[in-house]
């Protein structure tokens, strides 16, 4: 296995494109439905399950932004208490990546619910998700501030040849 040695203008790079790649999942995948839904006119004919697929849409929704900010939140207590930078990007690397899923998966959902059913509040609700999801951008002085990093381990981060962490391959 490969071990890549990334500077903290790596990682945050890094972290961004984990990102941009979640992000655009979701906005490639309503982008085609919305072409269906626009040469098909209507979904699958599965209207009755609309009401069904909206309560489940708005508690799988309020759920994941609840459960992600919980467990964020949690980890992020967790990382504070370490006192190695490396540990603590990896740990916030993968509490991140959690918290986008978690928000990504409803919007999922409620792009299928749209497709199914033909509802366009699906759309609506896959768009709240996917505006929580581009707010959550992640970036060098947001991450600092979470994890209440020292003056000298953003020092670390700013220099261009300290190895700030380590990523498998």
């Amino acid at each position: 296995m490969n071990i890549i040695k990334q500077t903290g203008k790596e990682y945050f790079k890094a972290l961004r494109i984990i990102h941009l790649v979640l992000v655009a999942g979701v906005v490639f995948f309503l982008l085609v439905l919305l072409l269906l839904d626009y040469l098909q006119s209507g979904g699958f004919g599965l209207e009755d399950l609309g009401e069904i697929f909206f309560y489940l849409a708005f508690i799988f929704s309020l759920g994941a932004i609840f459960l992600g900010n919980v467990f964020f939140g949690k980890k992020i207590a967790a990382i504070k208490m370490k006192m190695d930078l490396k540990q603590k990007l990896e740990d916030y690397r993968k509490a991140l990546i959690v918290r986008l899923a978690l928000l990504e998966a409803p919007a999922f959902f409620c792009c299928v619910a749209f497709m199914l059913t033909g509802q366009w509040i699906f759309v609506g609700v896959a768009l709240f998700n996917l505006a929580i999801l581009v707010a959550l951008h992640p970036s060098k002085e947001r991450a600092e501030l979470e994890m209440d990093l020292s003056f000298q381990e953003r020092q670390r981060l700013k220099d261009p040849k300290e190895v700030v962490c380590e990523v498998g391959k």
